[in-house]
C-alpha cells in the first residue's frame, strides 16, 4: 500500500509543513506502508519555507508537479492535512486525486479554511494525524494490500 502525503508547503514555516508528515511517516514505517512525501528528503534543512529548498536545489515547478501527479496516480490513498493555511497546491492535489479515484483521508484542524472540502470529497476525516495514520495501518492489515 502507498499513501501520498498532501498539505500546505509554500508560505508556511518548515515545522508546520513537515511536523505532521513526520508523525505519519513514523507510523507508516512501523507498519511497512510506503508513502510519498512531496517535501522530499530535505525536510530537515533549516530554512523558513519549503520554497527556499526548492529554489536552492534548482527544481522548476513543472517538474515538481509532474512528479507529484505521477506519485498521486501510483498511490492507494491520499492523506491530506487541512489546517488554517489556504493552500492552492493542496486543493490541486485533492482535485487530481479525485480525478484519479484515489480515496482521500483528511486530518481537519479546528481552524480549517475549507470545511466543505473534507465533507464533500474525503472518504474519512480525523482530528489528529496519528489517528488517521493508524486508520490506514489498520486498513492495510485488514485488506492485505
Amino acid at each position: 500500500m502507498k499513501v501520498y502525503l498532501a498539505g500546505a508547503i509554500t508560505g508556511v514555516k518548515l515545522i508546520d509543513a513537515v511536523g505532521w508528515r513526520i508523525q505519519a511517516m513514523v507510523e507508516f514505517e512501523k507498519a511497512g506502508i510506503k508513502y510519498y512525501n512531496p517535501v522530499g528528503q530535505d525536510v530537515f534543512k533549516v530554512c523558513s519555507t519549503i520554497m527556499d529548498v526548492v529554489s536552492e536545489e534548482g527544481h522548476d515547478l513543472t517538474t515538481i508537479w509532474e512528479r507529484n501527479f505521477r506519485e498521486i496516480t501510483q498511490s492507494d490513498f491520499m492523506l491530506v492535512y487541512l489546517s488554517g493555511e489556504v493552500s492552492q497546491g493542496t486543493l490541486l492535489e485533492i482535485g487530481y486525486a479525485l480525478a484519479k479515484c484515489i480515496p482521500i483521508i483528511a486530518v481537519v484542524k479546528n481552524n480549517c479554511y475549507r470545511k466543505w472540502v473534507p465533507e464533500l470529497f474525503c472518504s474519512k476525516t480525523f482530528e489528529g494525524i496519528v489517528d488517521a495514520a493508524l486508520y490506514l495501518v489498520s486498513y492495510q492489515k485488514s485488506s492485505g494490500i
